[in-house]
C-alpha cells in the first residue's frame, strides 16, 4: 500500500477516519489537538462598498452595525496563533471589503511582526484599489492579492488590469490575480442560505455557479454531502466572535469569541467538533446555516491547499 507522503495529510485523514468510525472522544481529541486551521480569515470590519445582488450584506441588503475591530483584539488574536506556531494564510476577507478599514495597514504591520512564517491575504472588489494603495500593501507585507471585479466598468477593468501588470513587473513573488469577468448580478452559490440557490446539477460534487434557480426546499434535497472547510478555516469577525465558516454572514454558528482564551483552543472546542461531526457525515439539517447552503464539497484545488497529496485527496 502506498504511504501517505504529506503529514498535515496524515493528521487530517486519521482526524476524519475518527469521526467516520465514532471513535472515543479523547481518541478525537489526541487528533484534534494537533490539527491546526491552514486559514485564519479576519472581517476587521464590517462593511461593503459594493451593491453586488448576490450577496446578502451589500450595500442594499445590510442590517449590520458598522463596527471595526480593534488594534488590541487584531494584536491579541496573531498572539494567540503565534503561540500556536501558525504558518498558513492570514486572510482579510469575510463578507466585508477590507479595503475601507483604515486599520487594514497596521493591521497587516502586525500580523507581519508577529507571524513572520505566515502568508498574508488580501481579498478586494478593487473598487478602492491604486496602484499606490497597492504597493503599500505589498510594502507592508502581503504575499497574495486577489481581485474580484464585480464592475462592468471599462475604466475600472482597465484600472485593474495596467495594477496587475505594474505589480507582476515591480514584485514577481507576488501572488496577484484579478477575476475581470465577475458581475454585480451574477448567479452565485448560497451564502448560509441567505440567497436563491443556483446550482450545477451535472454532479453534486462541483462547483455550484449555473443557470438553474431553486427554492431552497428543493436545494436542501441535493444538499446531503460533506463539507470539510471546518477542518482548515478559522474566522474572526470585528466584536472577537469565531466561526468556522466564512459563509456564515451572520455567525450563527458561533463557537466562542477570542477575549475568551487562545482562538486555536477554541476551533478545538466541543461545540466546533459537534459541526465538524455533523457536516462530515453529510448532515446539514443540523442547523437553518448548513442546511440550506450549497457550499461546499472541497475541489481537488482545495484539498491540495489543505495539505493534502494526491492519495489523500483521492481517498475523499
Amino acid at each position: 500500500m502506498a504511504m501517505l507522503t504529506s503529514k498535515r495529510g496524515t493528521i487530517l485523514m486519521t482526524y476524519i477516519d475518527n469521526f467516520r468510525t465514532k471513535s472515543a472522544p479523547e481518541a478525537r481529541r489526541v487528533v484534534v489537538q494537533r490539527l491546526n486551521p491552514t486559514v485564519v480569515n479576519f472581517e476587521t470590519r464590517t462593511l461593503c462598498n459594493s451593491t453586488c445582488s448576490f450577496c446578502p450584506v451589500s450595500i442594499q441588503n445590510e442590517t449590520r452595525q458598522d463596527e471595526s475591530m480593534s488594534g488590541s483584539l487584531f494584536e491579541k488574536v496573531c498572539k494567540d496563533l503565534a503561540e500556536k506556531s501558525f504558518s498558513g494564510i492570514l486572510s482579510f476577507q469575510l463578507n466585508n471589503e477590507p479595503l475601507i478599514d483604515k486599520k487594514l495597514l497596521k493591521h497587516i504591520e502586525t500580523a507581519q511582526t508577529l507571524l513572520p512564517e505566515g502568508r498574508i491575504k488580501i481579498t478586494t472588489n478593487g473598487i478602492k484599489l491604486t496602484l499606490d494603495f497597492a504597493k503599500n500593501l505589498v510594502d507592508q507585507g502581503i504575499s497574495i492579492l486577489l481581485v474580484d471585479n464585480y464592475s462592468d466598468s471599462r475604466e475600472q477593468k482597465l484600472r485593474l488590469m495596467n495594477i496587475e501588470d505594474e505589480l507582476r513587473r515591480e514584485y514577481p513573488d507576488l501572488l496577484v490575480k484579478i477575476q475581470y469577468d465577475r458581475s454585480i448580478n451574477e448567479n452565485l452559490n448560497t451564502r448560509g442560505g441567505r440567497k436563491k440557490v443556483v446550482e450545477s446539477y451535472a454532479h453534486p460534487k462541483q462547483a455550484t455557479m449555473g443557470n438553474i434557480e431553486t427554492s431552497l426546499e428543493d436545494a436542501n434535497d441535493k444538499i446531503n454531502y460533506p463539507c470539510y472547510r471546518p477542518f482548515s478555516s478559522l474566522t474572526v469577525t470585528s466584536d472577537g466572535s469565531i466561526g468556522l465558516c466564512c459563509y456564515d454572514v451572520y455567525f450563527e454558528l458561533n463557537i466562542g469569541n477570542a477575549y475568551g482564551g487562545n482562538v486555536i483552543d477554541t476551533w478545538h472546542n466541543a461545540v466546533a467538533d459537534k459541526i465538524r461531526n455533523e457536516l462530515l457525515n453529510g448532515n446539514r439539517s443540523f442547523s437553518a446555516v448548513c442546511g440550506s447552503c450549497n457550499a461546499e464539497y472541497l475541489n481537488d484545488f482545495d484539498l491540495k491547499k489543505m495539505g493534502l497529496s494526491k492519495l489523500e485527496r483521492e481517498r475523499l
